[in-house]
């Protein structure tokens, strides 16, 4: 089967392309050949140059050449369709799938202002006679629609086939508008075996805290945690930034910054894929949530057997207990990456 994979896949975060790669990757070793759709929407991509372009010199060098290594990654390692900039260019190669999954990641985010409100990420009006679904799309930090946005969606969602999400905050929202019965499933970069994956990085100290910050309202309280557990278990700090320091000041290919989390003693993140590759590389993690970030805590609710998410007004000490226990995981986590595979099994049955 043939299936074409409409995702956010071309941003300048590893995260994001690395969930794009998993879930292709993951179809690719169930016997189906798997396509990214190369969608590239002008919005987005004239206001992410625009944005570089505002940044000094040399921040902008580094965010520039963390983009190239991404997107030369992404054309090394994954089937990728030719550029569409509009839904008339999608449509004209969607017939080429016999399926067509839209997700993961926030694609349902519409309040995200570089994007907007974009109705190709719900797959509307693009599929003819193909099977159709959502894995693991989640509105991120969407949480109230209008009604024409919701007459929109609801009319959009109700063509899928099959539709799952990956937060219950989503489904609840799907619930608002009339689509019931969402499934909740994992990220796609808990499908994948990292480990045989990942590369070392060279010059690295041999014992690291590993820290994943990225910016947002807790940025300053998340960087001072990850320096008191540095204190207290006596270990360098290595920050996963654009160009770091520790690494000559150049970006990381993906498999250098999934190798940064093999090696790791500790995870300290803001960030939702730091989570999950804390988790699908096995590491102990402790994560600091805010009022975007709720998908973190969802997380850590559901399948964490255990307390692993803090706010930006934890204790030290609170802080410091959570890192010394170990992490353990519900059975609750198991059953849920098997029904996650289920459901992609179904759109190929």
């Amino acid at each position: 089967m043939r299936i074409g994979i409409l995702t956010f896949h071309a941003s300048n975060n590893y995260g994001s392309v690395l969930q794009a790669y998993a879930l292709c990757r993951y179809i690719h070793t169930a016997g189906h050949h798997a396509e990214i759709i190369d969608y590239r929407p002008n919005q987005p991509a004239i206001i992410g140059y625009a944005l570089q372009y505002l940044k000094r010199p040399r921040k902008r060098k580094e965010s520039m050449g963390q983009l190239r290594s991404l997107q030369t990654f992404l054309r090394r390692t994954t089937p990728l369709s030719r550029v569409c900039r509009t839904k008339k260019q999608i449509q004209s190669i969607a017939s080429r799938y016999d399926a067509l999954i839209c997700g993961s990641d926030e694609i349902w985010n519409i309040r995200k202002w570089q994007r907007g409100f974009n109705r190709n990420f719900f797959l509307d009006g693009i599929a003819q006679e193909q099977m159709t679904a959502s894995y693991a799309a989640t509105f991120g930090h969407t949480t109230s629609l209008t009604s024409r946005e919701q007459e929109i969606m609801r009319h959009a969602l109700m063509q899928l086939n099959a539709i799952s999400v990956r937060d219950s905050a989503s489904a609840v929202l799907l619930d608002a508008i009339g689509i019931s019965g969402a499934e909740q499933v994992l990220d796609p970069t808990l499908l994948l075996d990292w480990g045989t994956w990942a590369q070392d990085v060279a010059d690295v100290p041999a014992r690291y805290i590993l820290a994943y910050v990225q910016r947002c309202s807790n940025l300053v309280a998340v960087t001072n945690m990850a320096q008191r557990l540095a204190q207290e278990y006596q270990l360098p700090v290595l920050s996963l930034d654009p160009a770091p320091a520790w690494h000559g000041g150049k970006p990381l290919t993906p498999e250098q910054w999934v190798g940064m989390y093999k090696n790791a003693e500790m995870i300290v993140t803001n960030a939702f894929h730091g989570v999950m590759f804390a988790v699908a590389l096995q590491k102990p993690w402790i994560a600091m949530t805010s009022e975007n970030k709720q998908k973190i805590n969802d997380f850590a609710v559901n399948f964490t057997d255990g307390h692993r998410v803090v706010t930006p007004d934890t204790d030290a000490r609170e802080y410091l207990q959570i890192a010394a226990q170990k992490v353990a995981y519900k059975a609750e986590f198991a059953l849920s990456l098997q029904r996650s595979k289920d459901f992609l099994a179904r759109i190929w049955a």
